[in-house]
C-alpha cells in the first residue's frame, strides 16, 4: 500500500461521521496495511500522529464502532488497550452492493 492510506468511498461519503471520523478511520487502515498490531496500539500514539486529545480520539473511536467500521474490544477495569480490527467482511460486502446499486444506476439512465 505503500504510504497511502485509504478511505473507503461508502465511508467518505457517510454522512454520519465527521472528516476527522473518517481521516481516522484512513490512519488506521494505513497502520493495518503497514503491519501494525493495531491490538497494541494506545490513544497517546493515535493523539500524536492525529495532532488531537485523547478525547476527540476517544469519541471517534466509539463513532466509527456505532456505524460499524471498526471492532473494538474493551478491557476490564478502568484501563483499557484498544483492540482495533477493522471489519472487512462487512466493507467488502457494502462495497460490492453500493458498486451493484451505482451500475444498475448507470443502465437505467
Amino acid at each position: 500500500m505503500g504510504n497511502h492510506s485509504f478511505i473507503p468511498h461508502f465511508v467518505l461519503y457517510d454522512k454520519k461521521l465527521t472528516s476527522f471520523e473518517k481521516m481516522l478511520y484512513g490512519i488506521l487502515f494505513y497502520l493495518e496495511n503497514e503491519g501494525e498490531d493495531l491490538t497494541k496500539i494506545k490513544n497517546n500514539y493515535l493523539t500524536m500522529i492525529a495532532g488531537v486529545n485523547k478525547r476527540t480520539i476517544q469519541r471517534a473511536l466509539r463513532k466509527l464502532e456505532s456505524c460499524n467500521y471498526l471492532d473494538i474490544d474493551y478491557l476490564i477495569g478502568n484501563k483499557r488497550s484498544l483492540s482495533i480490527k477493522i471489519v472487512r467482511d462487512m466493507l467488502i460486502d457494502k462495497w460490492k452492493m453500493q458498486e451493484l446499486q451505482e451500475l444498475q444506476e448507470l443502465k437505467n439512465r
